[in-house]
């Protein structure tokens, strides 16, 4: 007996197929594909021409960003093999969230292999889960250390872009090991900008205080974007003592180093950050006003939610 689902990749394919203006209840039956559906798509897919490929390989980018209704993972798989560049590069981005062994390998010979650069730094930013997975002790071990070596050796490579060198820095970011650390300090000294704002933000990944001084740093760079940068990878330090720094980055010229603080601000909460935020109502530019009241709201219920932990600890 064919499944519900089935029937429904079936009509799927064919109205994608019919060469008609797609709608949204065309692309339903691409959701939630079990190993033998997906081996279907595969075989459908090479018969869909490019314009219905890139068309749907943009409907499940989006909705990897909009929704935990449906799983569109196994079809993104299938579009990491298509031959545009665009295509590969959305699927790889839908797969943001995932945790499967296969896929990750997958990944990691695009990383490795791809001829197109945006899809290479793509798939570091995904593998960048599966690092942070290893440095947990969680998974395939072995593989986890073949895929830190895979990055450390882009790293490593001062012949590629700096893009892919960026990409792989973050990606390891998480991994709590001395070349990591000496890594990343190398590329906040480089000449290259690029390198040097990616340092920025691998300093936040690894979400270690003992990189707070540099980023204190890069908050009075004459650069807005390392000052935006810096900024955020405080939030993500999340530390109590980045605060003040952050409260003097409220003040700053250019209102996207003002959003960034606002946001690190209501990450790190506590009385101090909340007080500082709640300050800052009386001067906040107009256009900024939502981005802080949201902010507020986000501090006070982690502030909220850390009182009521607190007070089952303590009963």
């Amino acid at each position: 007996m064919v499944s519900v689902q089935a029937e429904n990749l079936e009509r799927a394919l064919a109205e994608l197929a019919s060469g008609r203006a797609l709608r949204q209840a065309d692309f339903d039956g691409l959701a939630g594909l079990d190993r033998e559906e997906a081996v279907a798509l595969r075989e459908a897919w090479k018969t869909l021409p490019d314009p219905v490929r890139m068309t749907i390989a943009a409907y499940i980018h989006q909705q990897s960003r909009e929704t935990v209704d449906d799983d569109y993972d196994a079809a993104a798989v299938v579009a990491l093999d298509d031959p545009i560049a665009i295509v590969r590069r959305f699927a790889v981005e839908s797969l943001w969230e995932t945790t499967d062994r296969g896929v990750g390998r997958r990944l990691q010979a695009l990383f490795t292999t791809d001829d197109d650069l945006p899809v290479r730094v793509a798939a570091a930013t995904v593998l960048a889960g599966f690092v942070m997975e290893r440095e947990f002790g969680r998974g395939d071990l072995a593989w986890g250390d073949e895929l830190v070596a895979t990055l450390r050796a882009s790293i490593e490579d001062v012949e590629i872009p700096v893009e892919l060198r960026s990409s792989a820095l973050m990606a390891v970011a998480s991994r709590n090991e001395d070349w990591v650390h000496t890594a990343i300090r190398e590329a906040y000294y480089s000449e290259n900008r690029d390198y040097r704002l990616a340092s920025l933000v691998a300093m936040g990944l690894t979400a270690q205080p003992a990189w707070l001084e540099y980023l204190y740093e890069q908050l009075q760079s004459e650069d807005p974007e390392f000052r935006k940068a810096a900024a955020t990878a405080c939030g993500e330090i999340a530390d109590e003592e980045a605060v003040d720094p952050l409260a003097d980055a409220l003040d700053d010229e250019d209102p996207l180093v003002v959003v960034a603080a606002v946001a690190a601000l209501a990450e790190i909460g506590g009385e101090l950050a909340i007080e500082y935020l709640q300050e800052f109502r009386r001067r906040v530019p107009e256009e900024l006003a939502p981005s802080l009241a949201e902010a507020i709201a986000i501090a006070r219920e982690m502030e909220t939610r850390t009182g009521d932990e607190d007070e089952e600890d303590d009963w």
